[in-house]
């Protein structure tokens, strides 16, 4: 077992007295938390329960018997996944999905997992997110890895260094398997990709030691594909990718976004989890595309997709995918308030993967 002490800057699951706290302000919420879920059976019995939890393996269960089955109730027509005979049960490992959810993308794979009794999954989230006291106690009691976005750039390399010998430790040490998203934030556009540094940040520890191939060996990869048939943020992902760069986050955004994405309609959702990466790679822009095709190449398409791709095009080349399908009409109601523009980026949005 590595030594957990390093890490507690990282992994705030580690400390008993983090821990504590979290749980207190979990317990403190209940009420707004039952208000929200309108006295859900499945929320009920989490809390009836969360008193027994002492570890944030235990917390996942509780996420994993109570909480997903609340949010598959109230906001998915279907939950599917495939690809788990790809992997060994006996193994850890580095899951890299596409992020369309802040919430939603870990609990999907984590609950696809131990549904066929694999290891347990700690997912690596941005700082950006404890911000809010709730969630910030619920990563901590869920495992959750914490990477800081708003570190001073001198102190970005050290961070990143650490969590990479964080996940080289997890994995080898056989502690738990590891999730992150391929980016940053989440798709504004639907189109998934899977950025150089992350991949660079994944090997920075090791890098001076072993070769890609060599590390790929001991620190196995997955790519997995997460497919939402609709996503409730979809009109505020739209104004984000319309300003760029320059959009700035309003007071709670994230915290309302969480909200919306875990009660939000998103009708039939899948986890498509690909084969390993096989540990032939010796060039990381290599690797890197190798896991975004991997990843895009697994996208679920539904009619509304290539309805909107027919939209945004003019077209009927896609007609027989969606003629005839109940609620696909939805999409141009939701957009004929939007500006052009704004129409524009959700259209985009749910065509970016069919071609």
């Amino acid at each position: 077992m590595f030594d957990k002490q390093k890490y507690l800057s990282i992994a705030p699951c580690f400390d008993d007295d983090n821990f504590d706290k979290a749980m207190d302000i979990v317990l403190k919420n209940k009420e707004n938390v039952f208000t929200f879920f309108n006295n859900n059976k499945h929320i009920i019995q989490f809390f009836e329960n969360l008193n027994q939890t002492y570890n944030w393996k235990e917390f996942q269960t509780l996420i994993f018997k109570y909480f997903m089955p609340c949010a598959f109730e109230i906001g998915f027509d279907s939950f599917t996944f495939a690809g788990l005979d790809n992997l060994d049960k006996e193994m850890n490992y580095v899951f890299i999905s596409n992020h369309r959810d802040i919430v939603m993308d870990s609990m999907c794979l984590i609950y696809a997992l131990l549904s066929k009794d694999y290891k347990f999954t700690q997912p690596i989230l941005g700082s950006n997110l404890t911000a809010y006291p709730f969630l910030a106690s619920c990563f901590v009691l869920s495992g959750g890895v914490v990477i800081n976005r708003n570190a001073p750039v001198r102190d970005l390399y050290n961070q990143s260094y650490l969590l990479s010998s964080y996940i080289y430790d997890t994995i080898q040490s056989s502690f738990s398997s590891i999730w992150l998203a391929g980016e940053a934030g989440r798709s504004k556009n639907g189109i998934d990709c899977v950025k150089s540094s992350v991949i660079k940040m994944i090997f920075l520890s090791q890098s001076k030691k072993m070769l890609l191939e060599e590390f790929l060996q001991n620190v196995p990869i997955v790519p997995v594909t997460i497919s939402y048939e609709y996503d409730p943020n979809v009109i505020l992902k739209s104004y984000e990718y319309t300003i760029g760069a320059d959009y700035k986050k309003r007071p709670l955004e994230d915290f309302i976004s969480i909200l919306k994405g875990i009660k939000g309609k998103k009708g039939r959702v899948h986890v498509e989890f690909s084969k390993v990466v096989p540990p032939t790679f010796s060039d990381v822009k290599d690797l890197v595309d190798y896991i975004q095709e991997a990843i895009r190449k697994n996208y679920k398409l539904y009619p509304i997709n290539y309805y909107a791709y027919d939209i945004l095009n003019n077209s009927q080349k896609f007609k027989y995918k969606y003629e005839g399908i109940e609620g696909v009409e939805n999409l141009t109601k939701m957009i004929r308030h939007l500006s052009w523009e704004h129409a524009q980026n959700v259209l985009k949005y749910y065509s970016g993967c069919v071609l």
